[in-house]
C-alpha cells in the first residue's frame, strides 16, 4: 500500500484530498497543528500533531518512508526551502499546492504555466510570497533533483470554504439583499472546485515524469461577475438584484483587492488555460452549473451557519442606494 503524507489537510482541499486519497486506497498520514479533528469515519488515518515550521519536525517526518506528499499549506519561500531539505531523498514525490496568484499581473491574458512569476497587485503581498516559493521549489529541482509538482488553483470553491465566497451569495440572495458587484462585472473569471484540485493532484502523484513541472488548474470555461451571480440566484431560485459599484466614488483597490471589504471577487478578468493539467491526466472538468450546484445546496442546508455580515464598503454602498434605511 502506498503511503501519503499530507501536509495541512484541515480546510477546503485537504479534506477532498483526504477524502480522495482513501478512496484510492493510500495509507494516509495527516501533518498539521491539531487544531481540527479529523473525521470520524476516517479511522484509518494517521493524525501527526506538530509544526510545519521546525526543521525537526519535517525531518522526523521524512524519516517515516512516504512515497509521496502533498503540501497543501506552504506559503512562504523559507518553509519551502525546509521542507525540500527535509525531504529530499526520502520522498518519490512531492505535490504542493501553489496558486494563479504567483504569475505576473497578466494584464487581461491568458495565463500558461509558460506564464512568468512576479508581482500581481491584484493579490497584495500573497502573490509575490507564492511565487518566491514556487521559485525556491523548482530551484531544488533543477539544483539537486527534488522531485517536485506545482498545482496552481484559481479562485477555490467548495463546501465548507473557509473564506466567505459561495456563502456571501447565497446569504444575501435567500435574504433579499442586493449584491455588490465592483464596475460592470464583465471581467471574465476561471474558478476551480476543491474536490477537482484533489482530484488533479492524485493523478499527477500517479503520473510519471511530471516532476520539475507546473499545472494550472481551473474550469474549462469562464463567467463574468454578473454571470456568476446570475447563476448563484437562479440555484437559489432568487430574484437577481446587483447593485453596481464605482470603485472610485467608493475608493476601493484593486491593487490589492480588499475583498473583506466589499465584495468576494475583484472586477479584474483571471483567465487560466488548463490544457496541461487535462492532457497530462486526463482530467474532465465538469460545468461550473453542474459543480456548483451541490455547493449552493449545501449552503442553503447549513445557512444558519453563515449568517449575513455586511462589509463595510458593501454597507455603505447599498445604504447608498437607500437599501437598510
Amino acid at each position: 500500500m502506498t503511503r501519503a503524507l499530507v501536509i495541512g489537510g484541515s480546510r477546503l482541499i485537504g479534506p477532498n484530498l483526504i477524502e480522495m486519497l482513501i478512496q484510492e486506497g493510500y495509507q494516509t498520514v495527516v501533518f498539521n497543528r491539531g487544531t481540527r479533528q479529523l473525521r470520524p469515519e476516517w479511522s484509518e488515518v494517521e493524525q501527526i500533531v506538530g509544526d510545519r515550521n521546525s526543521e525537526q519536525a519535517l525531518r522526523r517526518l521524512a524519516s517515516l518512508d512516504f512515497s509521496v506528499v502533498f503540501d497543501t499549506c506552504c506559503y512562504e519561500p523559507q518553509q519551502a526551502q525546509m521542507a525540500a531539505d527535509a525531504f529530499i531523498g526520502h520522498v518519490e514525490h512531492y505535490l504542493y499546492v501553489s496558486s494563479v496568484a504567483a504569475y505576473q499581473e497578466p494584464a487581461g491574458s491568458t495565463l500558461t504555466e509558460d506564464s512568468p512569476l512576479g508581482e500581481w497587485r491584484l493579490w497584495g503581498d500573497y502573490g509575490p510570497n507564492k511565487a518566491h516559493t514556487d521559485r525556491v521549489f523548482m530551484e531544488t529541482f533543477h539544483e539537486a533533483g527534488f522531485p517536485v509538482t506545482v498545482i496552481r488553483p484559481t479562485y477555490v470553491l467548495g463546501m465548507g470554504n473557509h473564506v466567505e465566497r459561495e456563502a456571501f451569495f447565497v446569504s444575501r440572495l435567500l435574504h433579499g439583499i442586493p449584491i455588490v458587484v465592483p464596475g460592470d462585472g464583465q471581467a471574465p473569471i476561471h474558478f476551480a472546485f476543491a474536490d477537482e484540485v484533489a482530484t488533479a493532484m492524485v493523478k499527477l502523484a500517479a503520473t510519471a515524469k511530471t516532476a520539475g513541472q507546473a499545472f494550472n488548474c481551473a474550469t474549462d470555461r469562464s463567467v463574468t461577475l454578473v454571470e456568476f451571480v446570475d447563476l448563484c440566484a437562479d440555484l437559489v431560485s432568487a430574484e437577481t438584484q446587483i447593485v453596481h459599484v464605482d470603485i472610485e466614488r467608493f475608493s476601493i483597490s484593486e491593487a490589492p483587492y480588499q475583498a473583506a471589504d466589499l465584495a468576494p471577487f475583484a472586477n479584474v478578468p483571471v483567465l487560466v488555460d488548463n490544457r496541461k493539467l487535462r492532457t497530462v491526466t486526463g482530467i474532465a472538468f465538469a460545468p461550473l452549473r453542474v459543480r456548483l450546484s451541490p455547493i449552493v445546496n449545501w449552503y442553503l442546508q447549513h445557512s444558519d451557519a453563515y449568517p449575513v455580515r455586511l462589509r463595510p464598503k458593501e454597507r455603505e454602498v447599498l445604504a447608498s442606494v437607500g437599501f437598510g434605511s
